[in-house]
């Protein structure tokens, strides 16, 4: 891959270790795995390279490796910073050991560190949630992502919901509240907005993979259950761990499905960056595909609702619009590929 011209004709911006728990490799295993990228990839002299972590691994020895290597933004997944609700939802350590790991990480002054918090947890009241948001802000983290809990019907928290085991997750109504909450204490700090969920303390958070990867560019997935787009494919990489390796020693590119994307996926993505940012220039999508114009209609009724406010220029989202974003833009898009007459994507095809 590294000698792919797609690969070696520009070079990456961001790179992005997810899944979790990346910061569980041993070091040798890290220095392995960030030197084969540097080596491989050709990184812009200012690149993000995100390495997600579980609290626990935050250790000097990983530490130590992971900023040589060249990580220069660490992610960490906590999610609330209260001891009872962490452990609640699987987190072990408590709040004291969560924030000495990040002042810890903080002392290296090598990377931008990023917590994410979560609203809407069992057990998870408007004081305990004030009580995450007021921590963050006197932590040693540089950035912090305000993510709305989702429960899916087949999942352990679902289920411990369902036998008792665990109080209810708070109801839309709640959450909401919880998402103004958030919102207004991130202003009331003065931390700088970088888009709809993610905020900065300072220039070090930057935030550029999740800018980016929702602008519609080229997505390079290496690694057994990465997606990703480049040019007009789009494409999913097993997720079996077994079936990904026995691909690898064949030879094989391991996808496990492979598709052309939308001839529409530019217009897509141009929807998504600007509604990532809470604003939505209709005028200038109707400029670049005259077929649009019957969206006009959907921006008199979302402004009706309260949902967004015309500036003269292009709809800047109201706290209630914020809220719905997600919901918001799936609207848009499936009114673009109707209004477009838009083919449905096919499903791809296994390889």
């Amino acid at each position: 891959a590294g000698r792919a011209p797609c690969v070696t004709g520009a070079p990456f911006q961001a790179v992005f270790l997810g899944g979790g728990t990346p910061s569980s490799l041993s070091p040798d295993n890290a220095a392995l795995l960030l030197g084969t990228i540097r080596r491989c990839l050709p990184l812009a002299n200012d690149y993000e390279l995100t390495l997600e972590g579980r609290i626990r691994d935050v250790v000097p020895e990983k530490i130590e490796t992971w900023l040589r290597g060249g990580v220069n933004r660490v992610s960490l997944g906590v999610q609330s910073f209260d001891t009872k609700v962490r452990r609640q939802v699987g987190r072990l350590d408590g709040e004291d050991e969560v924030l000495a790991r990040l002042d810890l990480l903080h002392s290296y002054n090598g990377c931008a560190t990023v917590v994410d918090l979560m609203f809407g947890l069992p057990d998870q009241t408007p004081a305990v949630w004030q009580h995450d948001l007021d921590t963050f802000a006197r932590s040693g983290a540089d950035g912090c992502d305000l993510y709305q809990l989702n429960v899916f019907e087949e999942s352990a928290l679902a289920a411990a919901i369902r036998n008792g085991n665990l109080s209810p997750a708070a109801t839309t109504e709640e959450q909401g509240r919880l998402f103004l909450q958030g919102r207004e204490t991130m202003q009331r700090y003065g931390f700088r907005r970088l888009s709809h969920c993610h905020w900065a303390k300072d220039n070090r958070e930057r935030s550029l993979y999740n800018t980016l990867a929702r602008s519609g560019c080229d997505l390079f997935p290496f690694g057994c259950g990465a997606g990703g787009h480049v040019g007009p494919l789009a494409g999913m990489l097993h997720r079996s761990l077994k079936g990904y390796g026995e691909m690898v020693r064949r030879g094989r590119k391991p996808f496990m499905v492979l598709s052309r994307q939308s001839p529409f996926a530019a217009l897509e993505g141009r929807v998504q960056s600007q509604m990532e940012q809470c604003c939505f220039d209709l005028e200038g999508l109707i400029r670049l595909e005259p077929r649009l114009a019957g969206l006009r209609w959907l921006g008199s009724l979302w402004e009706g609702y309260g949902l967004w406010r015309n500036n003269g220029v292009r709809y800047q989202l109201t706290p209630a619009g914020e809220f719905w974003l997600v919901n918001m833009t799936q609207t848009l898009l499936e009114s673009l590929a109707i209004l477009l007459d838009a083919p449905q994507a096919p499903a791809g095809r296994p390889v």
